[in-house]
């Protein structure tokens, strides 16, 4: 479906997903430094972690190719995160399950050396399947709370519709 000079992508876009989940969690931390009038430490917070993809790259593009701007992303991610989780803390009570997120962590870094390994095949499916079926069983807990936001979500705009 897509062309010979996009067929290494594969080997890109998993360690991308997971640098943005990484992302994601950082920027959400990042919201508490906006609500504390704080933005000095997003700035500081993201030039650490810009610098740390500067160097990541520097040090090993030369050794490893193009691969390493997406490794470096996630590394810089990563530090972002963690970071930002023990800065704000001065500002906020936090409570991360740090059992479960790194477990989840593990699980889609399993699923991205999957997709290395077997690139788009039927065992990276199956294998990928059988993961994400472990993530949802750890993540149960998780997974009901978002189900049940969104059951009643839905429920409402049937209510609203109806009237």
């Amino acid at each position: 479906l897509i062309g010979d000079e996009f067929k290494d992508a594969i080997n890109y876009v998993p360690i991308l997903v997971l640098a943005i989940i990484f992302f994601t969690l950082a920027s959400f931390l990042g919201t508490i430094y906006t609500a504390y009038k704080k933005s000095k430490n997003i700035l500081k917070s993201t030039i650490i972690s810009a610098l740390i993809n500067i160097a990541v790259n520097i040090a090993l593009m030369p050794f490893f190719g193009a691969i390493v701007a997406c490794f470096s992303t996630l590394v810089s991610y990563v530090f972002l995160f963690i970071y930002r989780y023990f800065d704000s803390r001065q500002f906020m009570r936090l409570n991360i399950d740090s059992k479960d997120l790194i477990t989840s962590s593990i699980i889609f870094l399993l699923m991205t050396v999957n997709i290395s390994i077997f690139k788009l095949s039927l065992n990276t499916f199956i294998i990928n399947l059988v993961l994400f079926i472990v993530y949802l069983i750890i993540n149960k807990k998780y997974c009901m709370l978002v189900a049940k936001y969104l059951l009643v979500k839905i429920n409402r705009r049937r209510i609203i519709t109806r009237r």
